[in-house]
């Protein structure tokens, strides 16, 4: 059994399909610092895995949450409320292949992991200065990456007898299949996303003027603004 049976195909692998497209549309020239409503992103969290019913699901999103604000807390100086729910993101993102097929207690490697190494990944795309406003490769295409190999290395036929042992519990073959899988989604997503943004490009731009940029997409493109700045 294989990625596609049992990890289903984690739709955060195809975000490296935004690395390409970040490629093709280059850096942009202004980036808005207005925020929504913190304690309103805070309240409506929750609502993300309102649904998921395995205790997995929740175990893992809290343990990411909470290792995301200790890593902000130890190398920020300061834990940050908007840290704990991108770090909550990640861990669902993260433990959504393997939810049905560890114990509790892998979720809770799975949560941390994905509390940490998606963290790295961010950490990683501000010091290239990619565009990510949201860091939606690093939260749910890093993550999706980790939770299909974390799949590989702890799922058992103890938690689901219709599912495979991971390689901790003696088959090595089921997670070289998770792991040629996610290489070849990730290969297909970036090379064919670029390839078509680059014919669309040639054929009409896929950017708008600077000019507009700098005005405001809201205003150039729509003649409406979204936000009022006061100074």
């Amino acid at each position: 059994m294989g990625l596609f049976e049992q990890g289903r195909h984690h739709g955060g692998v195809v975000l490296f399909a935004d690395r390409a497209y970040k490629e093709i549309l280059g850096h942009v020239v202004v980036q808005s610092h207005v925020g929504s409503d913190v304690m309103n992103a805070i309240a409506g969290r929750p609502l993300v895995g309102h649904g998921l019913a395995f205790i997995n699901t929740q175990i893992g999103g809290a343990f990411a949450g909470v290792t995301w604000m200790i890593l902000d807390w130890l190398i920020k100086k300061k834990p940050s409320k908007v840290g704990f729910c991108v770090g909550a993101v990640a861990g669902l993102a993260t433990i959504t292949p393997a939810a049905g097929f560890v114990t509790p207690q892998g979720a809770m490697l799975i949560g941390i992991l994905a509390g940490s190494i998606p963290y790295a990944a961010v950490v990683f795309r501000q010091k290239k200065n990619w565009d990510d406003a949201l860091d939606v490769w690093g939260v749910h295409g890093v993550g999706g990456t980790v939770g299909i190999l974390a799949l590989g290395l702890l799922a058992t036929k103890e938690v689901n007898p219709d599912g495979a042992d991971g390689l901790f519990y003696g088959n090595s073959s089921f997670f070289l299949a998770e792991l040629v899988g996610v290489v070849v989604a990730i290969s297909w997503a970036f090379i064919v996303t670029y390839v078509l943004l680059w014919v669309i490009n040639r054929i009409t731009p896929v950017r708008v003027s600077e000019a507009d940029e700098r005005g405001g997409l809201d205003s150039s493109l729509h003649g409406e603004t979204a936000y009022i700045h006061t100074d």
